[in-house]
């Protein structure tokens, strides 16, 4: 039988359909002409010669476009295995996975966001992964999730400033992040900014009430402007919250101790 067919090599034109004047289908759907069916054969069949030859020749340019759908199946795979490489925590083929990537496609913030992440999880390289992710930034200025994962990269330098910075950042895209706002308070409290700390952890509080991470950090920054029954109040909250948080029972004790000094003794 003589036929036009598609990619799947399933019938779309059977010559007897050609015969009765069948219109044929768009061209989009066209891949191929059985050779069993000659050009002029069918042409001489059909009472839409101009149509079918404008067909037949779009099939060059469909016959050509196939590398470019190739190359974007290559992509779309390499995504797809590097993705599920870093939900199976195997950092270090990520990394390679996400190079391959970015050899065919050197624009993709994606890529580079997942290839940055990749790196902070596997601890290696984080300089490249803050360059990974301020790259992924240029592409892509609004990918909040960027200015969070380097400004924990930065963390692991002992860049403070810079967490705190991509937290501000991070902020202006979610402002009601407790995350992000514990997150900028660690980095205060670390530059010794004590207030600014405890401002953020007071948000971060205020947002979330569930974190104990964010009672004891505000515990931490009250302990240091001398507030110590502000600061073993959060301990005390902290440890509810978390009944194994070892640091939290071991600052309630510092703090009982300090207090103890302060109650004047009998006589005094």
């Amino acid at each position: 039988m003589r036929m036009v067919i598609d990619v799947q090599g399933m019938p779309l034109v059977m010559e007897e359909q050609v015969q009765a004047g069948y219109y044929p289908p768009q061209l989009d759907e066209i891949v191929g002409i059985s050779s069993a069916l000659g050009i002029a054969e069918l042409t001489s069949l059909t009472p839409y010669p101009g149509t079918l030859w404008s067909l037949i020749e779009g099939l060059e340019a469909l016959t050509q476009a196939s590398p470019a759908a190739e190359f974007e199946d290559s992509v779309e795979s390499l995504f797809r295995i590097g993705r599920q490489q870093l939900a199976d925590k195997d950092y270090m083929e990520a990394i390679e996975t996400f190079s391959a990537l970015l050899r065919q496609r050197p624009d993709s913030a994606p890529a580079y966001y997942s290839r940055g992440a990749a790196r902070y999880h596997a601890r290696t390289d984080l300089d490249k992964a803050v360059n990974d992710l301020t790259t992924a930034l240029r592409l892509e200025p609004n990918q909040h999730k960027a200015y969070r994962l380097r400004g924990l990269v930065r963390a692991q330098l002992g860049d403070w400033a810079g967490l705190r910075d991509d937290c501000s950042l991070a902020l202006q895209f979610h402002p009601t992040s407790a995350e992000l706002h514990s997150l900028r308070g660690t980095a205060c409290y670390r530059l010794k900014d004590y207030e600014a700390a405890l401002a953020n952890f007071d948000d971060a509080v205020r947002l979330d009430a569930s974190q104990h991470e964010s009672f004891y950090k505000r515990g931490l920054a009250r302990h240091r402007q001398s507030n110590l029954t502000g600061a073993f109040e959060d301990f005390q909250q902290a440890l509810k919250l978390n009944p194994d948080h070892i640091e939290a029972q071991r600052n309630m004790q510092t703090i009982r101790k300090q207090l103890a000094r302060r109650q004047p003794g009998p006589g005094s």
